[in-house]
């Protein structure tokens, strides 16, 4: 896809026996298809503990609320701060920054907020730090762009599966082509 991702109008997916197919439409109204016989990564090892774990550098905070709502958005972080009042409760650091983690009262419940890590490694890496801080609960606000001229302008789209096509998230679950929402 890479060779012919410049020139990509809209992206469909569709499903041939055990095979994904993805039907690239193009520009000028040729289509192609490409289809995946391997996956990325093959091999899950589903033993959440690893060599080193974020709990060992990062114990349990007793002033970390349970949920934690992320942004992308440095600006959409400052809006909330100048909104609410905010408290630092903790700050997660790597190589080239750092990320307050701080804490809102909306009607009567804590909630942490932190701008995310853009990338999938980085974000993750910084989600274990927070689970090994205590949160179990995250809303992940970012944005998108799209390609479906009926929905308005700043429209709220919740996903409900997502076109896995990085390798982070082969580290969490069995090796597949998609990823479904938890419903529960």
């Amino acid at each position: 896809l890479s060779r012919i991702e410049p020139e990509i109008h809209t992206l469909v997916k569709g499903k041939t026996g055990h095979q994904t197919m993805l039907m690239v439409h193009m520009r000028a109204q040729r289509t192609h298809t490409v289809r995946r016989k391997n996956m990325i990564l093959t091999e899950f090892d589903n033993n959440p503990r690893a060599i080193i774990n974020p709990d060992t550098f990062h114990p349990v905070l007793k002033e970390m609320p349970k949920t934690c709502v992320s942004f992308f958005s440095k600006s959409i972080m400052k809006e909330i701060a100048n909104h609410y009042p905010v408290k630092k409760i903790a700050c997660i650091s790597n190589a080239t920054a750092d990320f307050p983690i701080y804490k809102i009262n909306i009607k009567g419940v804590d909630i942490a907020i932190y701008q995310s890590a853009v990338g999938a490694p980085a974000c993750v890496c910084n989600y274990e730090e927070l689970i090994a801080m205590g949160v179990k609960n995250f809303l992940l606000v970012g944005c998108c762009g799209c390609l479906n001229e009926t929905l308005e302008e700043y429209a709220i789209i919740i996903p409900t599966s997502a076109i896995r096509d990085e390798g982070t998230s082969y580290h969490y679950a069995p090796a597949s082509d998609e990823t479904i929402i938890n419903q529960k």
